[in-house]
């Protein structure tokens, strides 16, 4: 999912995608 629209979505909202071996999230979250 592109960037602007992970911003876009509600705090707390992850992103994710796993090949088989690797899996990646992306997080959503302006508390850093």
């Amino acid at each position: 999912m592109p960037v602007d629209e992970v911003k876009k979505k509600y705090r707390g909202f992850f992103d994710h995608v796993c090949n088989g071996t690797v899996y990646v999230c992306r997080w959503n979250d302006n508390a850093v």
